[in-house]
Parts: C-alpha cells; sequence; structure tokens
C-alpha cells in the first residue's frame, strides 16, 4: 500500500483516505491473478494495515469478477482523481494488493458494482455512463438505502434498473431516410 503525502503533510493513502481523519474506510482488495475476483469490503477501524476478507466476512461487501471489475475501474480513478485534484490531494491509483478510499468514494464504488454486478459486460459502459450523471450525493444516498439488501434483491435489482433501463432506446440505430 503506497503512502502518500499531501501539502498539509497528513498521509494520505489510496483514494483519499487519511487515517488520522477517520478510520472509516472501504478497502479494494485486488489479486495479483488476474482471474481472481475483486473484493470491496467496508471498515470501521484501522489499525495501519490492510487484509484480504473471506467470502463470509461480515464486512465484505461486493465480489466483482475481474471482467467487470475491469469494465469500471478506469472510470472510477478518473472520477475519483478529478475530485481529489480539486480537493489539493494526491491522485490514486488502482494496483494489486490493497487500496483504501475515503469512505464516501466507497459508496460511490458499491453503487455503481451493485449496478452492474451481474450486467453482460457489453452493457456496462452505458450503466457507466448513467451512473457518471448522478452527483456523489445521490450516489452516497443509494449505496446507503442498498447497504442491507443481497445481490439479486431489493435496492440491488433496483440500481441494476436505475443504470440499465431502456437501455435498449439508447442504442436505436438512426432511421434512414
Amino acid at each position: 500500500m503506497k503512502r502518500i503525502q499531501s501539502s498539509d503533510q497528513l498521509t494520505v493513502l489510496g483514494f483519499g483516505f487519511v487515517p488520522e481523519q477517520t478510520h472509516h474506510h472501504f478497502l479494494v482488495s485486488i489479486p495479483a491473478d488476474k482471474a481472481a475476483p475483486v473484493r470491496v469490503s467496508e471498515r470501521f477501524e484501522w489499525n495501519g494495515t490492510a487484509t484480504d476478507v473471506s467470502d463470509d466476512d461480515p464486512t465484505l461487501r461486493v465480489v466483482l469478477s475481474r471482467s467487470h471489475w475491469n469494465a469500471i475501474a478506469d472510470p472510477l480513478r478518473a472520477s475519483f482523481n478529478l475530485r481529489l485534484h480539486k480537493g489539493a490531494l494526491p491522485a490514486g491509483r488502482w494496483q494489486p494488493g490493497h487500496i483504501p478510499l475515503v469512505h464516501m468514494f466507497g459508496k460511490e464504488l458499491l453503487m455503481l458494482a451493485w449496478g452492474i454486478e451481474d450486467l453482460d459486460l457489453a452493457d456496462i459502459p452505458d450503466a457507466i455512463a448513467r451512473w457518471q450523471r448522478f452527483a456523489p450525493e445521490e450516489r452516497w444516498w443509494l449505496a446507503t438505502m442498498t447497504m442491507a439488501s443481497k445481490r439479486g434483491q431489493g435496492w440491488r435489482i433496483a440500481l441494476r434498473h436505475i443504470l440499465t433501463d431502456g437501455l435498449e432506446t439508447v442504442r436505436v440505430s438512426p432511421v434512414e431516410a
């Protein structure tokens, strides 16, 4: 895990996580094995290290196939880094290992991840475009509402519909004159 210093000399880890300010964060676990899934967990304590989470860990929020993760990683990085730059904080990057995120970025990541976890890969770019239209505060609210839902149930289904309903109308080819 890479430590980065900001201009005020606070330690900034990953994407905007400052342990001196809060211990609540999300942790993205990216295995070195490029076929292994990516796990996102929510943490309420920080002891200076990050560890893997098992599938039965209560802090685990989502598991994405590597292909689904790869489809959303760059847009997430770009969105988060733009806001970090505006806040005069160093940029983060995805790399194998454990990457902490400030808790609000974690909620935004979850909102997108839950919405695309069961999508066909071809539909993910359209879902990302819709996710990008939401203000951060809207993403936070939607993630909070979805937090207690299980895969394929309740608000997780709703997120998929929010990000994908009407995609066939987006892809309508122009009518020939």
